[in-house]
This record gives structure tokens, C-alpha cells and sequence, in this order.
């Protein structure tokens, strides 16, 4: 599929030519491609509601004349100014191959070249924990709890979530590799955990509900309290 794809600019890539970099940033812009790099795209997708985060990320504030992009991300501690061009991999049908913004918009795929370039390639970026991607872009120091050292305590597990959220914290989770797929999840996914609630139902019984984004912007939960 790689050989297929090609290099072209990003005025090149949208009707008209006629694009911003972003206009009002949402966790709905971000829409991953056929690039394996859903940990960070889920990172993008729950910061999205920080628009002063972004401010600091984005150097270059709009639509580039000179078709250049300066970014700002924490590598190993250290701030790093990003610069790449606005040359993108691209289908035979003149599509972004990977990442996606909104419609007319470039932001998520600025960032997604710039975190191929600070790791050397696209194909470097494939694979990995969202903890990665929120120490670059946010600055923030970042925790990562193992799940499978609480599959036999959830209420520690579920206390360390209800106090995050309460804190203010921003969350992402993997999938572990098994059958998943039955229940609507991707295995070896990311995603941004965008919400949970715990309901009282009596007789000293509790519903937990988490509620998850997939990075692709499909592939629903087909389990209980589903769509369906």
C-alpha cells in the first residue's frame, strides 16, 4: 500500500486549495488514517477541549504562505521547535493517506508530521502508549497504570479514575489483543476516555459506565447500553 502513495502539498489535497490550519479545535476533527499511530491520535482527541494547550503547541498559527509549520513539543524534557513542510502522503485519489482534521483543516495532520520527524519516520511512530504522546504535547507530567495488575481489585482501579477526573486529568487506555471486536473495541487500540459515571442501584449494587473515543470516529460499542 506504501508504494502506492505519494507526496503532495496540502493545497493540493483539499477542493480549491482553499484550507485554515484550525478554526474551532474538537476531539470530532481528529480521524485517524491507515497509520498505526491511534495512542497519539487519542492524545489529540482529548485535548482538544484545551485550546490554550494548542496555542503553545502551534507556532505557526495559520495557513502557512511559505508552506512551512513550526510546532512546539517536550522531547525528553527539553522544548523542541518542529519545522516541516507541507508536503503530505497521499492516495492516488488525491487524499490525505493518513491523519485527518475537520473538513478544511490541516492541524492534526501538521502534528502527526512533526511526530514523524522528531522519530525519524512515519513508520516510527507506529505503535505505542498515550503517556508518550501526553508528556510531548502537554507538558505535563503523565502516570501509566497497567490493567492487569487491578483485574482482580476494580474498585482500586475505578478510585484512581473517579480521582483523575476530579482532579482534572486528561485519560486515555489501551485494549489488550483478544475477542474484542464482539463488544465494539478494537484489540491493541487506543482510545481517549472522555467520561465515567457510577449509578446507585440498590441493594448496595453500582453501574460503572466508561465512555471511550475511537481515534478512527467509527466502530461503535455493540455491548450493553449501546446504540442498539
Amino acid at each position: 500500500e506504501l508504494k502506492t502513495f505519494k507526496w503532495l502539498r496540502a493545497k493540493n489535497l483539499f477542493r480549491n486549495g482553499r484550507f485554515s490550519l484550525y478554526d474551532d479545535l474538537s476531539m470530532d476533527d481528529v480521524s485517524q488514517g491507515s497509520l498505526g499511530n491511534c495512542y497519539f491520535l487519542s492524545v489529540l482527541s482529548e485535548l482538544a477541549n484545551r485550546p490554550d494547550i494548542y496555542d503553545k503547541i502551534f507556532i505557526t498559527k495559520s495557513a502557512s504562505k511559505n508552506n512551512c509549520y513550526l510546532v512546539k513539543f517536550l522531547i525528553r524534557g527539553i522544548p523542541k521547535i518542529v519545522c516541516i513542510d507541507d508536503y503530505f502522503p497521499a492516495t492516488q485519489r488525491n487524499q490525505f493517506a493518513f491523519a485527518m482534521s475537520g473538513p478544511r483543516e490541516l492541524w492534526v495532520q501538521v502534528l502527526e508530521k512533526a511526530w514523524a520527524k522528531v522519530n525519524s519516520s512515519y513508520a516510527m511512530t507506529i505503535a505505542g502508549i498515550p503517556s508518550e504522546s501526553f508528556n510531548c504535547l502537554s507538558e505535563a507530567p503523565c502516570v501509566t497504570y497497567i490493567h492487569k495488575k487491578y483485574q482482580n481489585d476494580h474498585d482500586a482501579i475505578w478510585k484512581i479514575l473517579k480521582r483523575s477526573k476530579a482532579m482534572g486529568y486528561y485519560l486515555a487506555t489501551n485494549t489488550k489483543t483478544g475477542q474484542m471486536e464482539t463488544y465494539g473495541l478494537v484489540q491493541g487500540h487506543a482510545y481517549s476516555l472522555t467520561n465515567l459515571e457510577e449509578f446507585e442501584l440498590g441493594g448496595g449494587k453500582k453501574l460503572r459506565l466508561i465512555q471511550l473515543r475511537n481515534p478512527w470516529g467509527n466502530f461503535e460499542w455493540k455491548g450493553k447500553y449501546s446504540d442498539t
